[in-house]
């Protein structure tokens, strides 16, 4: 009995050490030169706890861990709304109990962070006393200051963690269940973020952002990155938000390969600093993140007409961008491989036809391959009229958190939208008029009022509805910085 002591003693061990090297290299892929800086990881105190004022909606205490609470909110709702991927559920805002829907969010991302949707899921269990806890709930809080005594909040979770696997969904939908507490409190969103980069594995992470990897959390300013936000939306850490892989002379830059369940918008596209695929833009439901230059919300509809399958000419239009890499032409040697990923039979004298109609001077335009390989073909249908909910974490002083709801008109929708025409058509909200007679009138006076909350949210919307204005209830337009 005493050597059977000794060994368990010597195997407890070695299991906490083996935890705490894998923690340590986890935070340094989270972290990288801030794992060790408190002002920063103490802002990232932050549990899934849901508003008084709105029983659904996540609150958010500081800047920091929003990629996290908006990636979960989107998920959360997803399965408020749609809880078994059917019917819409009426009672979506007052629901009778909001822990299921919040383990069914996290059970399920972490699942679908798996490389190839198999292989076990890795939970994160604190396991420090509840007086530790404690201490870093009042900071949180903002009832203590931190005043330097107790360990710095990475470090303590680094030394006070177990590591659990499980084989399925259900099997971590139950464990979540039972540990829901220790979730919704001050480690919570570290807790997530810890088991997702662990089911992924360091390995598939690396691969998946490539040549250039990056931490989660952006150096100096300690944001959630793109990187962090696509892992938890699509399964995958991959740096960028166009769709499929992109060559660039050569090296492989990856984007996102499938549609997820929810979707992201981004504030940036409207600056031309990215393009926002179709598979981000047209998720499974009507769900998405917003991301803006240091901030992460939720927008969601309960229309279901926003979001749809591809039509045959968007599926084109999708491939084409692909093989272009955004710059809308091809040379005429890509021909046979792009009809055969379109599904068109790529036969020798249909492409001999085709670049003869199409090709000048050995470079295929994407309006030009559209018009001729799906004619007399439209997008699908996007409706001019129709809801739009928002949510941000974050209430505005003397505010509580609480969704903003609008009521959305467009005449002629695209749903392909276009960041560089800022226009509304048919404006009935003052603001939106503002908007465009500055655009067209004084677009120098326009540049300076850029910063204006109301302009950076129809900014963000255009990018996928455009023409597109939004009436919002008592005139609270959303902030999404």
């Amino acid at each position: 009995a005493k050597k059977n002591k000794e060994t368990n003693k010597t195997f407890n061990f070695f299991h906490l050490l083996n935890v705490f090297l894998e923690m340590e290299g986890v935070g340094l892929k989270v972290w990288g030169e801030l794992v060790s800086h408190r002002e920063i990881t103490f802002r990232w105190l932050q549990g899934f706890e849901f508003s008084e004022s709105e029983p659904t909606a996540l609150l958010q205490h500081r800047g920091g861990p929003c990629g996290i609470i908006a990636a979960v909110q989107g998920m959360v709702l997803k399965h408020l709304i749609y809880p078994a991927d059917g019917e819409l559920n009426q009672a979506w805002r007052n629901p009778e109990d909001t822990s299921l829907p919040l383990v069914h969010a996290l059970a399920s991302m972490l699942g679908a962070t798996r490389v190839e949707n198999s292989g076990s899921i890795k939970l994160v269990v604190l396991t420090g006393t509840d007086e530790e806890v404690d201490a870093y709930h009042a900071i949180m809080k903002g009832d203590k200051e931190d005043d330097g005594v107790i360990d710095a909040p990475v470090e303590y979770l680094h030394k006070n963690s177990d590591i659990m696997e499980v084989e399925d969904v259900e099997t971590a939908e139950a464990m979540l269940l039972s540990m829901l507490s220790t979730y919704q409190g001050p480690f919570g969103a570290m807790l997530f973020l810890y088991s997702a980069v662990l089911t992924r594995g360091l390995e598939a992470i690396e691969n998946d952002q490539g040549f250039d990897p990056d931490t989660f959390v952006s150096f100096p300013f300690g944001h959630a990155n793109q990187s962090l936000v696509n892992l938890l939306l699509t399964g995958e850490a991959v740096l960028n938000v166009w769709d499929g892989d992109r060559d660039a002379g050569g090296l492989i830059i990856k984007g996102i390969r499938k549609r997820g369940k929810i979707g992201y918008l981004t504030l940036l596209e409207s600056l031309n600093y990215c393009h926002v695929g179709d598979h981000l833009k047209n998720p499974m439901f009507a769900v998405w993140v917003i991301g803006s230059e240091s901030h992460f919300t939720t927008l969601f509809s309960l229309d279901p007409r926003l979001v749809y399958d591809e039509a045959p000419i968007d599926v084109g239009r999708r491939v084409f961008e692909e093989f272009s890499s955004g710059s809308g032409f091809i040379e005429e040697k890509h021909l046979p491989e792009l009809l055969t990923k379109v599904g068109k039979e790529a036969t020798n004298e249909y492409i001999s036809t085709l670049k003869r109609a199409i090709c000048h001077d050995g470079i295929v335009l994407v309006s030009d391959f559209l018009s001729e390989v799906f004619p007399n073909q439209t997008s699908a249908d996007v409706p001019t009229n129709f809801v739009l909910y928002h949510c941000n974490g974050i209430a505005k002083p003397g505010d509580v958190v609480r969704y903003c709801r609008g009521v959305a008109k467009s005449i002629n929708p695209t749903d392909i939208g276009q960041p560089e025409i800022m226009r509304v058509c048919l404006c009935w909200q003052p603001t939106a008029v503002c908007v465009f007679i500055l655009n067209n009138l004084f677009k120098n006076v326009l540049t300076r009022l850029s910063f204006s909350y109301f302009y950076l949210c129809f900014k963000c919307l255009w990018t996928k509805w455009n023409p597109l204005d939004v009436k919002w209830d008592n005139d609270q337009t959303p902030t999404i910085t």
